[in-house]
């Protein structure tokens, strides 16, 4: 969406990639901002507020310390493997404010959700773990718990076989399940 650029000796700016919902500052579309303190801007659906640190305030919080350990404990802990799947697919949004947005799957478990950190929908009725993506001998298999929000093929079912032409539909938001190389079938 944006990307930060940093310009010496001490300026930074946010820049917008080409998006198709861009950068706004003050009800204003801009290509690039400089980054200044207290600076207020959105991206896509996110408010930023800027905080330029000082010199002084190099040292993370100690709770936030607290945080990243635990979080590197889990993961060494964590026994979760992951298999590929094969052939891969990929996950066309065509109807929804995402559309045209692309997720190539080629390995699973993948979590799908509202504000989920591996694969975002914007969709106010898409819960944080709206549906994942596990393999299963290299075939894509949808698991949901929430069948009467989250339907494949305008039918209510916990899971499926994903096959290229299913679609996955969530409020406005519609889902079309393509093989991997759909660049070179549709433009």
């Amino acid at each position: 969406h944006a990307f930060f650029q940093f310009s010496p000796p001490e300026t930074w700016h946010i820049v917008d990639n080409n998006s198709r919902n861009g950068i706004w500052v003050n009800g204003h579309r801009e290509k690039k901002v400089q980054i200044f303190d207290g600076l207020e801007l959105q991206v896509g659906q996110t408010v930023l507020r800027c905080r330029l640190a000082k010199k002084e305030d190099n040292r993370l919080p100690s709770e936030f310390l607290k945080w990243l350990r635990s979080c590197a404990k889990k993961l060494r802990d964590d026994k979760c493997p992951l298999e590929e799947i094969k052939p891969s697919i990929q996950l066309r949004v065509v109807e929804g404010q995402q559309l045209g947005e692309k997720w190539v799957i080629f390995y699973g478990p993948r979590q799908v959700g509202h504000l989920n950190l591996d694969l975002c929908i914007f969709e106010n009725e898409m819960p944080k773990d709206g549906f994942s993506i596990e393999a299963i001998d290299k075939e894509p298999h949808f698991f949901t718990n929430y069948d009467k929000l989250i339907t494949v093929n305008n039918r209510r079912m916990k899971s499926k076989i994903l096959v290229p032409g299913d679609t996955i539909e969530i409020g406005q938001t519609k889902i079309l399940v393509e093989r991997e190389d759909a660049d070179e079938i549709h433009p």
